[in-house]
């Protein structure tokens, strides 16, 4: 019975060398992280008004990689070599909205270099495990664009990162506010009636803002409709999209604790 037991061991597969297990670390938005796996760095903050996550890699102490990860681009493939050091997987942040919980979870081969320069063997250790976690307490920047309407009047359009897709949509000149609005799935619609006056600038009456919410099937997108005067801008009409956006599917954003 001995013997038999013997053989079947000696049969099984050797085991890929794993990464310590470590618990996921809480970290908080706006505070840089540094870890190592091996030769491997990874450095990460997440972002304190925005719903990003900034990541870069190093071998051997030098960068070569970075990216920043979003809700519509939650994916960092890394296949990056230094010599006979390397890393091959990938990373993914999972997005939670305000008061959910968000992580960066990888799956990653860590390949570096054992024993003397000129006669080392190439070691590969795997790493497969959610690395942090966070949450933001308030809600968060998704996307945000600034459109020009003369060279003196601008439009800031803010997509926050909650459910009803709420847009808010500034219009400024010199950084002072003219007039301001916040849309929603519920309240896709703003008109002024009456028109503003800062300086040089103007906003003619009855201008109208509207909120097209995104789906599966259409883009979401902000239009305004209006006409606008500078100094040497007088009688601009705009009447088109401000901003658009796709739809961004609930199985992508966080799970509630």
């Amino acid at each position: 019975m001995l013997a038999v037991v013997v053989l079947m061991s000696m049969a099984l597969p050797a085991r890929p060398v794993m990464g310590a297990e470590l618990e996921s670390l809480q970290v908080e938005p706006g505070v840089p992280v540094e870890q190592s796996y091996g030769v491997m760095g990874l450095r990460f903050m997440v972002e304190r008004q925005a719903a990003a996550l900034n990541v870069s890699i190093s071998l051997d102490g030098q960068e070569v990689g970075e990216q920043t990860l979003t809700p519509f681009d939650n994916i960092y493939l890394l296949d990056m070599r230094m010599q006979q050091n390397g890393v091959e997987g990938s990373l993914v942040a999972h997005f939670g909205m305000a008061g959910e919980v968000s992580s960066l979870e990888g799956d990653f081969t860590v390949t570096q270099c054992q024993g003397p320069a000129n006669d080392c063997k190439a070691q590969q250790v795997r790493y497969r495990r959610e690395f942090a976690n966070w949450v933001w307490t308030t809600p968060v920047m998704l996307k945000h664009w600034t459109v020009w309407l003369t060279p003196e009047l601008n439009a800031e359009i803010t997509l926050q990162f909650i459910a009803n897709q709420n847009v808010e949509v500034k219009f400024l000149t010199a950084g002072q506010f003219i007039r301001t609005t916040s849309l929603s799935e519920g309240a896709n619609s703003s008109r002024f009636p009456q028109g503003a006056m800062v300086g040089t600038v103007s906003i003619a009456p009855d201008m109208v803002v509207t909120l097209r919410p995104a789906t599966p099937v259409q883009m979401g997108e902000v239009t305004l409709r209006g006409r606008f005067s500078s100094s040497d801008h007088h009688s601009v009409k705009y009447d088109g999209t401000l901003a658009a956006w796709r739809y961004l599917a609930p199985q992508a954003r966080g799970m509630s604790p």
